[in-house]
């Protein structure tokens, strides 16, 4: 007999290929120190605008993880704590972000992990290799030939058949598409042990957030809790992920909000929320939600109350009591009261982190406070190497 089912694919959002460097998955952004470019290379300043570790690098990281940021000297790469000490000398290829005390480091094109110590705890063999989460890592021999998982001793403890794209667990399940013989391609959630916990049986199906996944049946959308238990039946036309106890749905041509319930708590009557591609992405932070309507972007509390008018061009969520919103394709800082503090002037504007925001007017990037007032000045960073590691041109002005 035929086997009934096959892995045919396992599909993932997020790319976890280690080369990246500058972005952890699993790492919430909460920076104390900012990396600056001045003539003499890159350097870091606190959130009071003080130089505290002098511009000596080529290259950094973009952010600290277990106290440790990666950075380039000359061609290679290696790490230093929050006073600048290196505490691994500059011996690598590649950037890389320590998680659970490991990091996924390159020499001559090939895969290992080290520990805190600069310890090899995995030589290098992997043509790939992912960030450690919940003690497990994703690493490849050869490309094309499909990701696998190790444990922290090197050991596989998962493999993806015909993977034709990146895994990741969310919440200790992994969703995949299967071909189910008389259905198609379905989708269902695997363990860590490779066991079909939850039948492939959706239409599409996404990672779990908040201990509900996003899944579609008969092009309607749902969601499932980690058993396989409808949390809320598949029966709107669209819906994001739950974030902070609510989820964005579509009913015909309105977006709306339901809660963990699945009661409809904002009625369905906006273009969209705070969305890129047509779909919500941001939902509701420090208690509001970016919507869009025929007059533009506008923000509601959690009963749908518009509390700061839909004036804007588009809108972000709120990050320490302040949104970025964009006004004559400029972008600038609101207010909860929906004040400008902070006067639509930059071409790119991050969210506010610890104080402080990084902005860019042209080719040049600094930081403002939440006054708008620079503690770093605008200023030509060089291009930084692509995330293949083969710099791009760059020039020092």
């Amino acid at each position: 007999m035929a086997r009934a089912i096959s892995v045919f694919l396992v599909l993932g959002f997020l790319s976890v290929v280690s080369s990246l460097g500058a972005y952890h998955p699993y790492m919430k952004a909460n920076n104390t120190l900012f990396p600056v470019y001045a003539d003499s290379g890159y350097g870091f300043i606190d959130s009071t605008g003080k130089l505290v570790i002098a511009p000596q690098f080529d290259e950094v990281g973009r952010y600290f993880s277990e106290g440790l940021i990666s950075v380039r000297v000359g061609d290679k790469w290696g790490c230093i704590d929050t006073t600048g000490q290196m505490v691994i000398v500059p011996r690598f290829d590649n950037s890389f972000v320590f998680s659970e005390g490991l990091a996924a480091v390159c020499i001559d094109k090939k895969y290992g992990y080290i520990d805190l110590s600069d310890d090899y705890t995995i030589e290098p063999r992997y043509r790939g290799a992912g960030f450690f989460h919940n003690d497990i890592a994703m690493v490849m021999y050869h490309h094309g030939e499909g990701w696998f998982y190790i444990d922290k001793a090197g050991n596989e403890v998962l493999s993806l058949v015909g993977t034709s794209g990146n895994g990741s667990f969310s919440e200790g399940l992994m969703r995949v598409q299967l071909v189910m013989l008389g259905s198609g391609l379905k989708w269902g959630y695997m363990d860590r042990n490779s066991a079909m916990v939850i039948k492939a049986r959706y239409d599409m199906a996404e990672d779990f957030s908040e201990d509900a996944a996003r899944v579609m049946v008969d092009d309607k959308f749902g969601f499932i809790d980690r058993q396989g238990k409808w949390i809320v039946e598949p029966k709107y036309d669209n819906a994001t992920d739950f974030r902070n106890g609510f989820a964005a749905v579509l009913v015909g041509p309105g977006w709306g909000f339901i809660n963990r319930a699945g009661k409809l708590v904002v009625e369905p009557v906006y273009l969209t929320s705070s969305g890129f591609n047509n779909t919500p992405s941001h939902g509701f932070s420090e208690g509001l939600a970016s919507v869009g309507t025929e007059n533009g972007y506008g923000f509601i509390d959690t009963t749908g109350t518009m509390v700061i008018p839909a004036r804007f061009e588009f809108a972000w969520g709120f990050q320490q009591g302040l949104a970025s919103v964009v006004q004559n394709n400029k972008f600038g800082f609101i207010n909860k009261s929906g004040e400008l503090v902070v006067q639509p002037q930059y071409d790119k504007a991050a969210w506010f982190e610890n104080g402080l925001a990084k902005v860019t007017i042209g080719n040049k990037t600094g930081y403002i406070d939440t006054s708008g007032n620079y503690v770093w000045p605008l200023t030509v960073q060089p291009e930084p190497e692509n995330k293949y590691g083969r710099r791009q041109s760059r020039k020092k002005n």
